[in-house]
């Protein structure tokens, strides 16, 4: 298994394991019920270890009555379909690269597809170490999308190449990318050429289609809140306090809502654990108006 995808898994287990831990321990003290489990012998492989941890979750599942609800599901990468790719993803293929890859792909030829700030950000940054790097944006220009200062840095940067109407059709390696397709979307010439590194900065979506109905969304599906709830000075249509929302708080009173999935909040994971931290505190101040 490719060590990214290891760690990835490992990370995704635990959490998974404390989460059933915490939920078994709610089950306990609040229903004073059993929750029924497989033998204590964990299985050997992960897969195993995983399919265990599943079928606890189907044994354990149940309908809660809860006061409140803090929402922090963030979001999820906009992936691509283009063959080879899913192979390759994280053997030279990532999905918005941590920083630590620059390393990795010193003196190599890096792709980066997208057009808007993050595309921009990290093929300024990762123009540091390698050889080239070569942007393909979908659009007409830069402008629609990135900022104008970040738009002039790259201009500037004599190692940064951006190909205009581009898209990547096809991604090939044996083990690793080694080689993509480009087309132009305009004359739909193709071309292929060796590849170190294919970054994909295509956005990310909220996946909050579940709560359809439920809470206030905006058209991308970012859960809206606080103050962005206000039109006009006025509180959303259903509200039922008297008083206006809480900062991190969602059109429903007691819903609250923190990290990437709020509306225009500020992505990244430090802003994320701060309005986790903010959201504790609204928590504490509903339940003091209880």
């Amino acid at each position: 298994m490719d060590p990214n995808k290891a760690l990835a898994f490992l990370v995704g287990l635990i959490m998974l394991t404390l989460t059933l831990r915490l939920y078994r321990k709610m089950l306990l003290t609040y229903e004073g019920g059993e929750v029924a489990s497989k033998p204590d012998k964990e299985p050997e492989s992960p897969d195993g270890l995983l399919e265990r941890r599943l079928s606890i979750i189907h044994q354990c599942r149940r309908i809660l009555d809860v006061t409140i609800l803090a929402i922090a599901t963030g979001i999820a990468f906009r992936k691509l379909d283009v063959p080879g790719l899913d192979r390759l993803t994280g053997a030279g293929v990532y999905y918005y690269a941590p920083m630590s890859e620059a390393f990795s792909y010193r003196d190599g030829d890096i792709y980066i597809v997208g057009g808007a700030n993050s595309a921009g950000q990290a093929a300024m940054y990762f123009s540091k170490f390698a050889r080239h790097v070569t942007m393909l944006v979908r659009g007409n220009s830069l402008s629609d999308t990135m900022s104008q200062y970040l738009e002039n840095q790259i201009g500037a940067t004599k190692n940064i190449e951006v190909k205009l109407n581009s898209s990547v059709i096809a991604v090939e390696g044996v083990d690793r990318c080694e080689r993509i397709t480009i087309q132009n979307n305009k004359t739909c010439a193709t071309e292929t050429v060796p590849a170190s590194a294919l970054l994909i900065y295509a956005g990310a979506v909220p996946r909050t289609d579940w709560l359809t109905g439920v809470v206030e969304r905006d058209a991308q599906g970012y859960l809206i809140s606080g103050q962005h709830l206000m039109l006009e000075g006025k509180r959303p249509t259903g509200w039922t306090v008297d008083r206006d929302p809480f900062y991190l708080e969602t059109s429903v009173p007691g819903i609250f809502v923190a990290g990437d999935v709020r509306h225009r909040s500020a992505k990244g994971v430090t802003s994320g654990v701060g309005e986790g931290a903010m959201a504790v505190k609204l928590v504490h101040q509903y339940l003091g108006l209880l």
